[in-house]
């Protein structure tokens, strides 16, 4: 049984606040060690090397270390608060609304170091906003289902084609490149991708054809559909236990009620 575009929207945008106060906290934690600060990476010293003078000029009143403390803590509270809204199936177009700016403050004052998992958050809760501002009409909140679940496609669909084109990834070489970084690396499996190419070739192909193949899962029948949410959480359970990428789990695992959604509307369109 498909969920209602209404409920598969608040599974998706509650995983999306749970991510959000992961990365929240992992953000305090580095604002603790001196991210932030003068000297840190994400010193506003060098961020604003990015603006126009008298722009920097401008945001400097809200771009100071403390008051990104201030706003990573208001960041996490409206998660908690639409979590909370959620199980007593109350309206959150405050605290929705709120993350929406609140995500926009952070891109302008870290524009360096996010993810993909970043990117779908913000689209999650813009779709979920819209569903509870329209709450009551059928056509919108249906439309904030179908934008998430053609959103999660398209991703899965750009990446592959992308990873198609790219010689290291035809070649099978690219999760060896990958797991052999210091930041998203794991060194035990470098070193069976090293000792076994063949290895590296089978599990880049399936890569590319899980991803650039993903589109099928809305005409394929089931079970033989359920082939792609089944890889697709084993796809982002290896990505986050290898790369430490906990992110893109919640996030995108999150958005599947809406990818079923979507499936069973394109195809009620295509009379399958």
């Amino acid at each position: 049984m498909v969920l209602s575009s209404f409920a598969a929207i608040h599974i998706a945008v509650a995983c999306a606040a749970i991510g959000t106060m992961i990365t929240t906290a992992e953000t305090i934690r580095l604002w603790v060690a001196g991210a932030f600060g003068h000297e840190g990476l994400w010193s506003w010293r060098l961020i604003k090397e990015g603006y126009s003078p008298s722009t920097a000029a401008l945001l400097a009143p809200i771009m100071s270390e403390s008051a990104v403390l201030i706003i990573l803590m208001a960041r996490f509270l409206c998660s908690v608060s639409i979590i909370v809204l959620y199980v007593f199936r109350s309206s959150a177009i405050g605290p929705l609304f709120s993350l929406v700016l609140i995500h926009i403050f952070m891109r302008l004052r870290s524009k360096w170091g996010g993810e993909g998992g970043d990117q779908m958050i913000t689209l999650v809760v813009i779709s979920g906003l819209v569903a509870d501002t329209w709450r009551d009409e059928s056509a919108i909140v249906n439309a904030a289902a179908l934008f998430i679940g053609a959103q999660i496609t398209l991703s899965y669909v750009a990446s592959g084609t992308a990873k198609l084109f790219g010689p290291l990834w035809r070649s099978g070489h690219a999760l060896q490149k990958i797991m052999t970084q210091y930041t998203y690396g794991h060194h035990w499996l470098s070193q069976r991708l090293i000792r076994f190419p063949i290895l590296g070739r089978i599990l880049c192909y399936s890569v590319i054809l899980f991803e650039a193949s993903f589109f099928l899962f809305i005409v394929l029948p089931m079970p033989i559909a359920l082939i792609y949410p089944i890889g697709g959480i084993v796809f982002h359970g290896a990505i986050s236990f290898f790369m430490r990428l906990n992110l893109f789990f919640i996030v995108f695992v999150g958005t599947y009620p809406c990818l079923f959604f979507t499936r069973e509307v394109f195809r009620s369109w295509l009379r399958l």
